[in-house]
């Protein structure tokens, strides 16, 4: 069984750098993005098959299932496998619970549904005043995730971004990529004005605040 582990952890930290040099290949536009999207969606598939080996894994997706929101845990997050390079971790997303508009500087991040639906929404910064306190956000694209499907943001591509579940608890799986040794803060956006309906409204931001791993 301990083979079995370790045998894991090498072709999960095979998929890590497959990933890597994916990314690099589609910066240079020697990779196309429907070539892009297929090759990491694959990534995550093969990764979702590699973790269902451990019965953590599997224990972790029913919790994730049955998970019910609340102020002190708003949703569900197990980390299994990370390093200094990357992590990878499990989420349980109740559909109550909205996870706010935030970035990932220095930071390819890959979001995986393995069960339920999760709308995804890319914001753009419009403009920005107070030293960087308040940002004017406008949406600027959207897309519903379902069993199977993966995206991936890059620090400089969709990187401001907000997900909901939808019907019922998603289950998901990330795997987070850091590009540089030293991270920098991330930071959370939150609107000023609850209910605006305009596409572009003010947000305050917060720095280096962290909800859970693996968001």
């Amino acid at each position: 069984m301990l083979c079995l582990e370790h045998q894991g952890i090498r072709n999960r930290r095979a998929m890590v750098l497959e990933l890597n040099d994916d990314v690099d290949l589609y910066r240079s536009g020697d990779l196309c993005l429907d070539e892009f999207t297929g090759k990491t969606t694959s990534i995550a598939r093969a990764l979702e098959r590699s973790l269902t080996l451990l019965p953590a894994f599997n224990e972790a997706c029913d919790t994730a299932r049955s998970f019910v929101t609340s102020a002190t845990q708003p949703l569900y997050s197990r980390q299994f496998d990370g390093c200094r390079h990357y992590s990878i971790s499990l989420l349980g997303i109740h559909p109550e619970f909205r996870i706010p508009v935030h970035d990932h500087p220095s930071t390819v991040s890959l979001f995986h549904v393995i069960e339920g639906r999760v709308q995804a929404t890319h914001y753009d910064i419009v403009d920005q005043s107070g030293q960087n306190a308040f940002i004017q956000l406008a949406s600027c694209s959207g897309k519903v995730l379902e069993n199977g499907d993966a995206v991936v943001t890059m620090p400089d591509i969709e990187n401001l971004h907000s997900l909901q579940a939808l019907d019922r608890n998603a289950v998901c799986l990330t795997l987070q990529l850091y590009t540089r040794q030293e991270r920098e803060p991330r930071s959370w956006y939150f609107p000023l004005a609850s209910g605006q309906r305009s596409n572009t409204a003010l947000w305050y931001r917060i720095q280096d605040k962290e909800i859970c791993n693996g968001i």
